[in-house]
């Protein structure tokens, strides 16, 4: 909460982006919104401020037990401070039952609290009822995974407290910077050193780009004192060990995500599990290859293809696809029924996708530029077609060119997409286009900072994926994986 109000008040990434979702899989390219662990820096910025409270001081445990006294002071607190800063305010709560919560206020309106709670992200209506001069008991839990196990509690005690008087504020600027730098909570977190184990039981460092003589791999996990656990990811999903105790790669690269766990308590019996950290490490396992004799750069290794399949519940689909272009022919029939008039009236629509890029080149030299093109299309046919006013089918071509492991240097973006005049809002019968081609050139040698300087040596790993997501239809990807050969 502390951090998440720090961030609103003080705007470090500037006055436009919000923090939701900002700095998902620690800002690397493609985002991965539905794995929260390996959003490794948030966890532990937020883990470290709340490190950070003395929890034992005077001030704060003079706070902590002005919680549920005079809820009419309380509220008036909430309230000034809101009109007067025009800032969010932490709200702690208590619960009889044991355990308390920490939560945001950020706005005071006919006798409500409007919260912000971090056990129900994204929920805009979680409020406290202030009523006859109390506060009415808020419905919450220790965390979502409780909640979710039906184990929510209520908490009678609320009270207010000043953000900036539980952390100093300049400390958690200097945190911030500690997340920008990628070392947030080398200070609190234990250290860790993931290894690849052989048959004859020798170890040696697992690094991003590690090339494996064998299509089974076997990773640990050591770390000085602290009894460490590990849960595996290839390519995204998660993939458990075998009876041998490795895990199966394919052949080309694999994207492996190591999420780190420790036991705070050390007993063996009294584990307690807590989270520590995710990392990701490119492994080769394949043939070796080997750089043309006049290629001096990234050297193509690989052209994964993914689709996402797609139901044709509403309507019928054909998907055709191969590198460099594909098509997408969307068709519904069906009955709708229009306001005020009896019966219903058949409609048809059809929606046709189209997209084009170019195909990356087996070779990049040092120094090369290169020269993108990529086109989307889109084009909509229908007939009495009311009921599906709001509906604007986009087509959306994405090129990300950059560092694996790191952040993409270019993202470009182009979408198909039909203006808002031109959306249909009465019955009628219309064909609809809309067409955008861009092109853009691009030197792989700009890149700046750590992972540019490792992707420029030998062994270095460069990527280039392509992305469309044309509506009402599947979505695809290539990724074409280069190795730096000097």
């Amino acid at each position: 909460a502390i951090s998440a109000m720090w961030y609103y008040c003080e705007q470090p990434d500037g006055e436009e982006p919000f923090l939701w979702g900002l700095y998902d899989n620690n800002r690397r390219e493609p985002p991965t919104p539905d794995l929260w662990e390996d959003d490794s820096y948030g966890y532990r910025f937020a883990s470290t401020t709340q490190e950070d409270i003395n929890w034992g001081s005077f001030d704060v445990q003079f706070q902590m037990a002005l919680r549920g006294k005079n809820d009419a002071a309380h509220f008036k607190a909430f309230a000034y401070a809101i009109h007067l800063t025009g800032e969010p305010q932490y709200v702690g709560i208590g619960s009889s039952q044991g355990g308390g919560h920490a939560m945001i206020v950020y706005r005071v309106e006919e006798n409500q609290l409007y919260i912000a709670d971090p056990n129900y992200p994204g929920v805009t209506d979680r409020r406290i009822q202030y009523r006859d001069g109390a506060f009415d008991p808020y419905q919450s839990g220790a965390n979502a995974t409780e909640i979710a196990a039906g184990n929510s509690k209520s908490y009678e005690s609320i009270g207010y407290r000043a953000k900036t008087s539980m952390v100093p504020w300049d400390r958690l600027a200097a945190r911030w910077d500690e997340f920008r730098a990628g070392t947030i909570g080398n200070d609190r977190f234990p250290q860790y050193q993931v290894l690849v184990v052989h048959d004859d039981d020798t170890r040696e460092p697992l690094i991003d780009g590690y090339e494996s003589e064998h299509d089974r791999i076997n990773i640990t996990l050591t770390s000085p004192g602290v009894p460490i656990g590990i849960y595996a990811y290839r390519d995204g999903e998660p993939v458990g060990r075998g009876s041998d105790g490795k895990y199966q790669l394919r052949e080309g690269y694999n994207l492996i995500g190591v999420e780190v766990w420790g036991d705070v308590n050390k007993n063996p019996s009294n584990r307690s599990w807590h989270y520590i950290d995710f990392q990701y490490f490119n492994v080769w396992y394949g043939p070796e290859v080997v750089a043309p004799a006049d290629c001096r750069g990234f050297v193509l290794q690989s052209v994964d293809v993914y689709t996402q399949p797609v139901s044709e519940a509403r309507g019928s689909v054909d998907f055709n696809y191969e590198e460099g272009s594909y098509t997408v022919a969307y068709r519904e029939v069906g009955l709708f029924k229009l306001a005020d008039e009896p019966g219903y009236e058949e409609f048809w629509w059809a929606v046709d996708h189209a997209g084009s890029w170019t195909v990356p080149p087996p070779c990049i030299s040092v120094g090369q530029e290169l020269t993108f093109t990529l086109t989307a299309s889109t084009s909509v046919s229908y007939e009495s077609m009311g009921i599906l006013s709001g509906a604007a089918p986009s087509n959306e071509l994405r090129y990300y060119v950059g560092w694996r492991n790191g952040p993409y240097d270019h993202v470009i973006s182009k979408v198909g997409h039909l203006d808002d005049s031109e959306r249909w809002s009465t019955p009628q019968s219309q064909q609809l286009d809309a067409s955008v081609t861009e092109v853009f050139q691009t030197t792989l040698w700009t890149g700046t900072g750590q992972l540019a300087a490792l992707s420029q040596q030998e062994g270095g790993i460069l990527e280039i994926v392509v992305d469309f997501r044309p509506a009402y239809g599947p979505q695809g990807k290539y990724t074409y994986t280069y190795v730096f050969h000097e």
